[in-house]
């Protein structure tokens, strides 16, 4: 004889499979976290090739071989993403005077604001030397650590790139070894 009924057996039961379910989600984001660089190209390329797909499939339909239209629609992705980059970077190179000339005047302003003589732009480029000398090596080791996250990130982007050709072409493949 039990000594619980059964409803709260079953209750239990119930919460020890959430329990298993919530750490077992627990692990799975955990370990996306730790592999993220390697996880984030396959998410993205997965994403993509939900979002290229009906382009692939119209360029199949248009009786392109399977590897010339998930080429072209990788083609395809990076000339809309280089325009978009070109067409961001060619408004901030336009407008780079002016973004200078209202840094000056905020900075300007905030020196008003709190009465701080000497931190204007212009005094800080005259002490550079000195800035340098004491702040020189965090700024190497920032230069180095943006490097590297530009780095990681054009990484990613190939390989996200490289892995959406694959998913379009060989999709099929895969559904049917599932």
């Amino acid at each position: 004889m039990s000594l619980l009924p059964v409803p709260v057996r079953r209750f239990a039961a119930w919460c020890a499979v959430l329990l298993l379910a919530a750490a077992l989600g627990w692990v799975g984001i955990r370990l996306c976290g730790e592999l993220r660089t390697a996880v984030t190209p396959v998410l993205l390329a997965l994403l993509g090739t939900a979002l290229l797909g009906p382009l692939y499939r119209w360029l199949l339909r248009m009786k392109l071989n399977a590897s010339l239209a998930a080429a072209l629609t990788c083609v395809a992705v990076v000339a809309v993403v280089g325009g978009a980059v070109y067409i961001v970077v060619a408004a901030l190179v336009d407008t780079g005077d002016e973004i200078v000339a209202s840094l000056r005047e905020a900075a300007k302003a905030v020196a008003r604001h709190f009465g701080a003589a000497g931190t204007g732009l212009d005094d800080l480029a005259g002490n550079a030397r000195e800035l340098l000398g004491k702040f020189g090596g965090t700024a190497v080791s920032n230069v180095i650590s943006g490097v590297s996250v530009v780095g990681e990130s054009v990484a990613i982007a190939v390989l996200a790139l490289l892995l959406v050709f694959f998913f379009l072409r060989d999709s099929h493949r895969a559904l049917r070894s599932l």
